[in-house]
């Protein structure tokens, strides 16, 4: 399978499963975190943002333009059904349709593990890819916010990345570890994603991971990589 076709699969899911992620999901405390630190003054943008269910919570706490970008077109349908004072673009995290250095505030929620290739390897590429792109549109000292589902170990990860495309190749589903729709899925460790975002220009100033999963998917060890980084003087 290619890139293009696991991205297309991606798509796929999303759109037949769009009022599941039209609510909020696994928001706390990836939220205090951002109510604590959050103190922005110009553009805000959430990558990945789908109905718009977060954005619309934080315009209750901020005066500045917020705009979410989203891959999946019925994602950013069922925002602007919804609200009309945010504004709202279909684009592709590896290619952001803004300008450099035009973004105040970036928050990226549950995206990067989506954004796979043909094996980890090449997704871990996508991975640095979107947060090159993130780097790209913030101005000096901007602000990131990041929830991102991490596992404990890379070796688990590798597993469940095959045994995702094994599934997505022969078109089995296994609802109980949320294997469906031929989605494959690639996993960062919690260490790997604060050492990407050091590489692309971050300074981590509040990093931690927590574990609502637990017992769940094959007894195995997720969590959420909650985040708040700072970009780095040029």
């Amino acid at each position: 399978m290619t890139s293009t076709e696991l991205k297309q699969f991606a798509l796929h899911h999303f759109t037949r499963r769009k009022d599941y992620y039209s609510k909020l999901h696994h928001e706390y405390p990836f939220l205090d975190i951002v109510l604590r630190y959050y103190n922005s003054h110009s553009n805000v943008v959430e990558i990945g943002c789908g109905a718009g269910f977060f954005l619309n919570r934080m315009s209750s706490y901020s005066s500045c333009n917020l705009l979410g970008v989203d891959i999946c077109k019925a994602m950013i349908y069922e925002a602007r059904k919804d609200f009309f004072e945010i504004d709202l673009l279909i684009g592709d995290a590896e290619q952001l349709p803004l300008k450099s250095k035009s973004v105040g505030t970036v928050f990226m929620r549950n995206l990067l593990h989506h954004l796979v290739a043909e094996t980890p390897n090449l997704s871990k590429k996508n991975a640095i890819g979107a947060l090159k792109e993130v780097r790209r549109i913030c101005s000096a000292r901007s602000d990131i916010f990041i929830l991102g589902q991490c596992i404990l170990s890379n070796v688990t990860s590798w597993f469940l990345f095959w045994l995702c495309l094994l599934a997505a190749k022969l078109n089995i589903s296994v609802r109980r570890i949320n294997l469906r729709d031929k989605v494959v899925v690639s996993f960062l460790t919690f260490r790997q994603l604060t050492r990407l975002l050091e590489q692309v220009g971050f300074k981590v100033i509040v990093g931690f991971y927590h574990h609502p999963y637990t017992g769940i998917h094959l007894g195995m060890n997720f969590g959420d990589a909650v985040i708040y980084a700072r970009c780095g003087e040029e």
